[in-house]
């Protein structure tokens, strides 16, 4: 099964980043009779995996121990290194930070956290940024590095603009800056998703006809799971090009699944379940208004083979 490989791999390069390698998961299946054999089975695979991509040289994470190991003096002697905008590292990543703080003049590094050490047991906001934090300072005792008091940066750098700039106060709850920039940026709750999406809708036609171009505009959504299907919808209706920026999962791309269907239908024979997948990918020559009576003729007789 191609989607569960793909999960399965995405499983490894967890535990990879995470410093845990297949004897140490075998250890934990011994030590878990109710769920043994699976994990005994998933230890025996992941170690497998590992073995082969160190041989292929593709695995980063024993690259990122290796060069820990091996970072040359040169390298960092007398320097000071800035490790800027990161909320974690892997395993491989902190080896190589060790390296540094032994050899290195200062290591400097920037969090996105208000405090060196959880104490919300993780439901803080910027708890998991916090925990890095604290092993870094466990990392540096460790080593026997003297580790500077953190430093909280209260002055914001960020926003040149006034507009943006009081846009960021606003979502922090923090008091306005008066300026005479007016009516560029202003707050709206809209009782709808649908109301919320077409007064965008509405607001980019605005845009264009007072001289912006498609290419100016940017619609931010940071759920864009949730908006997709809306936007997509109101965007057509109002006759706007888009393009969606939105990771996609391989397996689910139209040539992939024709190309799966194609050697299904050659292995199973020709049946709704893989067939109206096939046609679905909108690659082949048949046209919406066909498949929809092919579907809805399998929908009556269902059960049926197709000729």
């Amino acid at each position: 099964n191609v989607t569960f490989s793909y999960e399965l791999c995405r499983l490894f390069e967890d535990f990879k980043r995470n410093g845990i390698d297949g004897t140490q998961l075998f250890g934990l299946a011994q030590a878990a009779p109710q769920i043994n054999s699976k994990l005994k089975d998933i230890s025996l695979i992941y170690s497998q995996y590992s073995a082969n991509m160190t041989d292929s040289g593709n695995d980063m994470e024993q690259l990122y121990l290796q060069l820990g190991q091996s970072l040359p003096v040169s390298y960092t002697e007398k320097t000071q290194i800035f490790i800027d905008g990161f909320e974690s590292f892997t395993h491989g990543q902190y080896a190589i930070i060790g390296r540094m703080l032994l050899m290195a003049e200062d290591v400097y590094i920037s969090l996105t956290a208000d405090r060196v050490c959880d104490n919300t047991n993780g439901t803080h906001p910027l708890s998991y940024t916090a925990n890095t934090a604290a092993k870094l300072i466990a990392l540096a005792k460790k080593l026997g590095v003297q580790a500077a008091a953190a430093e909280k940066m209260e002055r914001q750098y960020r926003f040149a603009n006034a507009t943006l700039r009081n846009i960021d106060n606003y979502v922090l709850s923090k008091p306005l800056e008066q300026d005479d920039e007016k009516d560029n940026a202003f707050v709206t709750a809209f009782p709808t998703q649908f109301e919320e999406v077409s007064f965008a809708a509405a607001k980019i036609n605005n845009l264009v006809k007072s001289g912006y171009s498609y290419d100016d505009i940017v619609i931010v959504c940071p759920q864009i799971e949730k908006y997709e299907h809306q936007l997509q919808e109101s965007l057509s209706l109002a006759q706007i090009p888009y393009f969606i920026d939105q990771n996609r999962i391989i397996v689910a791309s139209a040539p992939v699944v024709l190309f799966k269907n194609v050697l299904e239908v050659m292995d199973k024979g020709v049946n709704s379940s893989t067939v109206l997948p096939l046609l679905k990918t909108q690659l082949t020559c048949f046209d919406a208004e066909s498949i929809d009576l092919l579907e809805n003729y399998i929908y009556i007789w269902q059960g049926q083979q197709l000729d």
